[in-house]
């Protein structure tokens, strides 16, 4: 069976929450994996999404596995919009670097 047998069932937003996807489909003995992108060979649990993958002859009892399964949130940085007080803090924080890096420039 071949990765072209494969089809994508579910998305993950982090490797541990694709990992535990996996487990569950795995405790039935549905062949899986996660496939994702470049940033999470670098850092290890990237931003990217990761897609799950099952064979195709498994993806109606994959469906129905999943179909209730939330895995454990494991974001460390809440996706979308900061709260207005972290948007404030890091406009004033891009001021003052760029600040330490224009102003002794001048004086050069």
């Amino acid at each position: 069976m071949g990765k072209e047998d494969f089809v994508k069932i579910a998305s993950a937003r982090t490797t541990l929450e694709a990992e535990q996807i996996i487990r569950v489909l795995k405790e039935h003995k549905i062949a899986s994996y996660s496939q994702s992108g470049i940033m999470d060979v670098y850092m290890g649990n990237s931003m990217e999404e990761h897609n799950i993958m099952v064979a195709q002859k498994d993806i109606d009892t994959a469906s129905r596995i999943l179909k209730d399964f939330q895995p454990v949130r494991s974001d460390a940085v809440p996706r979308g919009r900061l709260p207005k007080g972290q948007m404030i803090l890091g406009w004033i924080m891009l001021a003052v670097i760029l600040l330490c890096i224009i102003v002794p420039l001048l004086f050069l």
